[in-house]
């Protein structure tokens, strides 16, 4: 019995999924103390008290509704160490690993379904970019970044299965996979988002958009509008648009797409997904 590790995890921490808790938990049930004691890295004296502490943090995942966590590679007196070296002010690079953990689990989901990464990297890079500029405008905070960036890594992976409708079935994938340091909810919004990347916009037809809360629905309407342009800016796939600047009027939205190269099917594409944007601003939007 191994817990799989995340590619940029140490050998210090591990993030321990949910589900793992859970099928340990039965397998577990159905094992004798002695059975136990023969897993390897079980301490003999600790067999009988493993099951009864799955359970415990089971339940704590469960009262909290995450979806995993992460554990540090160390004994009792390793962590009163670390802890205490953390109250004089110093840390160690396990303990930084978060954003890192995250990002490099959404690249492996991408992976896993053959997706075409340096475009994802492209239009999160992009995104990025639209997303630092008109946040303000659409009253999106920093951290509401994370759901965008998941969707935009994320948002065409459905073409494992068929490139026609794919944004459908990237919705089906991403409700369906394990995202690292996401909640339930989150991860819906994320696929919601990476739903609305194309064709037609959020409307009451789309019955998993419409049971999210209106606050919910409105952050998903912004961060999904964003993903459009930025995917469209990377219509060829070849990563042409190296910079973006955004200048914003009482009436109107400026997007200048900055590259070397002919953007020419980078304009037509950003320029006719950008209704969603115009919708959720009121104003006028033109890519050049």
């Amino acid at each position: 019995m191994q817990i799989s590790q995340n590619k940029k995890a140490t050998s210090y921490a591990k993030y321990v999924p949910r589900s793992y808790v859970k099928s340990l938990i039965n397998t577990l049930r159905r094992m004798k103390i002695d059975d136990i004691k023969k897993i390897k890295g079980v301490e003999e004296k600790r067999a009988d008290i493993i099951l009864p502490a799955c359970m415990v943090i089971e339940s704590i995942m469960n009262f909290y509704n995450v979806e995993g966590f992460y554990t540090f590679m160390g004994g009792l007196r390793t962590g009163l160490l670390i802890d205490t070296l953390n109250k004089i002010g110093l840390s160690f690079p396990f303990q930084t690993l978060d954003s890192d953990l995250k990002f490099s689990r959404l690249i492996e989901l991408g992976n896993k379904f053959n997706f075409e990464e340096p475009h994802a990297l492209c239009v999160n890079d992009l995104a990025k970019k639209l997303f630092e500029q008109l946040k303000q405008t659409l009253n999106l905070q920093d951290k509401d970044f994370a759901l965008l960036e998941a969707a935009c890594i994320l948002h065409d992976i459905g073409t494992y299965i068929s490139f026609s409708k794919h944004h459908m079935h990237s919705y089906y994938l991403i409700t369906n996979s394990d995202l690292t340091g996401f909640s339930i909810n989150q991860k819906n919004m994320i696929a919601t988002i990476a739903y609305f990347h194309r064709g037609s916009l959020p409307n009451k037809s789309h019955k998993f958009y419409q049971s999210f809360s209106k606050k919910k629905k409105d952050k998903i309407k912004k961060l999904a509008a964003i993903l459009r342009i930025a995917d469209g800016l990377d219509r060829s796939h070849r990563s042409f648009v190296k910079d973006i600047k955004v200048s914003i009027e009482k009436d109107n939205i400026k997007i200048v797409a900055i590259s070397s190269e002919d953007t020419f099917l980078e304009m037509k594409a950003a320029n006719a997904k950008k209704n969603l944007l115009e919708k959720v601003t009121g104003k006028k939007v033109s890519i050049i």
